[in-house]
């Protein structure tokens, strides 16, 4: 379409609805009203040897949201008809499994100082988890200067109008980048920057457990929140001993994710995390 107008997103064709799903998406109008919420908890230890045998072979630190961003990708790749987005009232299937993980800035308690960005990597199911961990070097390194480019123009732009202009300016830009599918450098945001879902660590704040919410015009199918891994009474062979536990909440909107594509999921995503040798190994 020209340098200055392009797709913002390359979709197949829409796919085909079930009852349910028309049902489902002729009764909520946004993704912050569809939202279900399911909570798992992780047997930490196998991953935590798995990036550890695999540290040796980069200088980036690998750690559990790597893993755990390769993980949710594998489980979109089993179940594709999941990586949609819900436009004019039908599915359109993505054409790559890519995640958002999101990255936090500022300082606790400087008014001012706190930011929340993100970086999206594509075709993650694609990668292995320390590319995932060197692709997301550079540009964790820029949000935490406050240099990132991701959102730039829309932050400093929208700072500078009312509250209620803000809403407008927000709803337009997703008029124009899901709606339509089209974008522009001047909407402020990167082409395609929230991808088919999120990630975001609150273990890397030391917090064990945190349920978070689709963010409206990112139109996600899901959010994952990745807690802290905890030492917790477990029982192994018929006895009660330590074991390292990780708690994962993962907020879906039910347009999209019904109860049985949620249950597949998260089946999948358990058992790529807790057998994570089972993983292929693409980097």
């Amino acid at each position: 379409m020209g340098k200055w107008l392009k797709r913002n997103i390359d979709f197949g064709p829409p796919i085909r609805l079930s009852r349910w799903r028309k049902i489902s998406m002729a009764s909520w109008a946004v993704t912050h009203d569809s939202s279900v919420v399911a909570v798992i908890e992780l047997d930490a230890e196998p991953a935590l040897a798995y990036l550890a045998k695999r540290q040796p072979e980069t200088a980036t630190k690998l750690t559990i949201t790597h893993l755990a961003g390769l993980c949710l990708a594998r489980a979109f790749a089993k179940y594709p008809d999941t990586n949609c987005m819900v436009r004019r009232g039908k599915l359109y299937p993505r054409k790559t499994i890519d995640i958002c993980f999101l990255v936090a800035s500022g300082e606790a308690g400087k008014h001012g100082t706190e930011d929340l960005s993100g970086h999206t990597l594509r075709e993650v199911d694609r990668l292995g988890v320390v590319k995932i961990a060197e692709g997301l070097i550079p540009t964790a390194k820029k949000i935490k200067r406050g240099e990132d480019s991701t959102f730039r123009g829309i932050k400093q732009s929208i700072g500078s109008f009312p509250a209620f202009f803000r809403r407008l300016l927000v709803k337009a830009a997703d008029l124009i980048m899901n709606g339509l599918n089209l974008w522009s450098p001047v909407l402020g945001f990167q082409q395609d920057a929230f991808g088919s879902a999120m990630l975001t660590s609150v273990g890397s704040l030391d917090i064990e457990f945190a349920i978070a919410r689709i963010f409206p015009t990112s139109r996600n199918v899901m959010i994952a929140s990745v807690g802290a891994v905890r030492e917790k009474p477990v029982v192994k062979n018929g006895q009660v001993a330590v074991g390292k536990r990780l708690t994962i909440a993962f907020t879906g909107d039910h347009r999209i994710v019904d109860g049985l594509h949620a249950a597949h999921m998260l089946k999948e995503f358990q058992a790529c995390f807790e057998k994570p040798e089972s993983i292929p190994v693409f980097s």
